[in-house]
């Protein structure tokens, strides 16, 4: 694609957009839970990037929290 064509397209999906799933052939990826939240970014330039929470249990290191070190 030239860089007249890519401009076009990274303009259409120019922003921030909100991340609410992906699919493994035609299903709901099992290793996200059953609600991931995120967030993708497409910048003018054509370059993305995305960040994504999956919805599932985390084991703790303890039950006290840690304590502030300077």
């Amino acid at each position: 694609m030239s860089g007249e064509g890519r401009s076009e397209v990274a303009g259409s999906f120019f922003g921030a957009w909100r991340y609410i799933g992906s699919m493994v052939d035609g299903k709901p990826r099992p290793d996200r839970g059953e609600n991931p939240r995120g967030i993708i970014h497409y910048d003018p330039s054509g370059h993305m990037s995305v960040q994504v929470a999956p919805d599932k249990d985390r084991n703790k290191a303890g039950s006290e929290p840690t304590p502030a070190t300077v």
